[in-house]
């Protein structure tokens, strides 16, 4: 019986070394995928608080904090009033303890649902805007994940509070980099400050919001 020469398994561990080297690179390739989705989730604020500050001192945006970092919050940045643009209600647990923590720190709280499903009903948006004015400032604007309704009750304090233009707001306030895509249920955000653009006929943001507002909505409802 012959025996194999010594070159008749080359071929066969040549194969399985590039096997390996495939199996290295494409390794690889995830890995470095997994690192770049996991810093745009950190950089946009899809992982963590995303607290930003809106306004240096004076108003401040987030996602849902828990007890234990809302009490941080306040007492860092001075929040004297917070703002749910989720709604809220005693039956979720969240909300209680988010009422509870700021009974404790003497802080201010106030909640208006800003709904994602369809766009925000005038007496929400109403009462949004005047406590934006009321205050009491430093102020903490917060939703669920601090991209989208967070973002609208930022761009509203910042037309309505700092004067600035709705180009203006919506380029610091609307953006990806804090998490924010137009795309599902989020576009109703942008629908709501197009629909201004469209229609102010030279009217400031909270003249139209009173005036202009209730129609627009009622027509597509």
């Amino acid at each position: 019986m012959s025996q194999p020469s010594i070159g008749e398994g080359a071929p066969t561990a040549i194969r399985n070394r590039g096997r390996r080297r495939w199996l290295a690179c494409a390794l690889g390739s995830l890995l470095g995928l997994a690192v770049i989705a996991a810093g745009l989730g950190f950089y946009t604020g899809r992982f963590g608080d995303n607290l930003r500050e809106v306004s240096p001192f004076k108003c401040y945006r987030s996602g849902q904090l828990s007890p234990k970092a809302l009490r941080r919050c306040v007492q860092d940045y001075g929040i004297r009033c917070v703002v749910s643009v989720r709604g809220g209600s005693d039956r979720a647990a969240w909300y209680r303890e988010e009422v509870q923590v700021c009974q404790e720190l003497n802080c201010q709280h106030a909640a208006f649902d800003i709904s994602l499903n369809h766009l925000a009903e005038p007496k929400e948006v109403d009462g949004l805007v005047a406590r934006l004015e009321q205050g009491p400032y430093p102020m903490l604007l917060h939703c669920k994940e601090g991209a989208d309704r967070a973002a609208f009750g930022s761009v509203l304090y910042l037309m309505i509070i700092e004067h600035k233009t709705l180009d203006e707001a919506l380029a610091a306030a609307l953006t990806w980099r804090y998490g924010h895509v137009a795309i599902g249920r989020a576009a109703v955000i942008d629908e709501f400050f197009e629909l201004y653009r469209a229609t102010a006929d030279g009217k400031d943001i909270k003249t139209w919001i009173k005036e202009v507002y209730p129609r627009l909505y009622q027509q597509r409802k």
